[in-house]
């Protein structure tokens, strides 16, 4: 997991010096985390989807930080926990096909490896031709793509595709959704307040 977090800490920092408008964010991220407290004992744990395309996801990585980031994961894939998220919607039948194709690696947050109470990074893996229904949530949140192509919308805005090593913004309360075509998605996201607030499911 060290390597991990060196690799994070080094996305966050060429994150930071970028001129995008998630700069900031990824500033926040970088000093408000104590990278030296003490890692929390996680369990190894997989799900489907990371059985199905991992590794497949993995063999989208190129070049960057971002990229980087990817390839410690990958080097220290048998000690990691993944877990499913939005539990509370598991009984959705219209939300099954996305909770088995998504799932998350929590690298920074309240529950995971590295303790951080008020802020949170983590991996997700989203499967080929998935739909990340709109969701919404109060916390600032910034992303970056490690591996695969896929489109993102906020709010009402058109949908943009993003590539390898982008980096962005979805500010507190937007509304925002993903959807991966032929490959599969591996991407960071990270919060930078109100991390014990929940993500709701927008659907109207």
């Amino acid at each position: 997991m060290e390597a991990i977090l060196t690799a994070l800490r080094a996305a966050f920092e060429a994150a930071s010096a970028s001129d995008n408008e998630a700069a900031p964010a990824y500033a926040k991220l970088r000093d408000g985390i104590d990278w030296n407290a003490t890692l929390r004992a996680t369990a190894p744990a997989s799900r489907p989807v990371v059985e199905r395309w991992f590794e497949a996801a993995c063999n989208g990585l190129a070049d960057g930080p971002m990229a980087a980031l990817g390839r410690a994961v990958l080097a220290n894939a048998d000690n990691l926990e993944w877990i499913s998220i939005y539990q509370s919607y598991e009984d959705d039948p219209t939300l099954a096909e996305f909770l088995d194709n998504y799932a998350i690696l929590r690298l920074v947050s309240p529950g995971g490896p590295l303790v951080c109470e008020n802020m949170t990074a983590a991996l997700s893996l989203q499967g080929p031709n998935t739909f990340y229904p709109p969701h919404a949530h109060k916390q600032e949140e910034v992303y970056g793509v490690l591996a695969g192509t896929a489109e993102w919308q906020r709010g009402a805005e058109p949908w943009v595709t993003r590539e390898p090593e982008e980096i962005f913004l979805h500010t507190s309360g937007i509304r925002h959704a993903t959807r991966t075509a032929g490959e599969p998605l591996l991407s960071l996201a990270c919060w930078t307040h109100d991390v014990t607030l929940p993500i709701v499911i927008v659907t109207a």
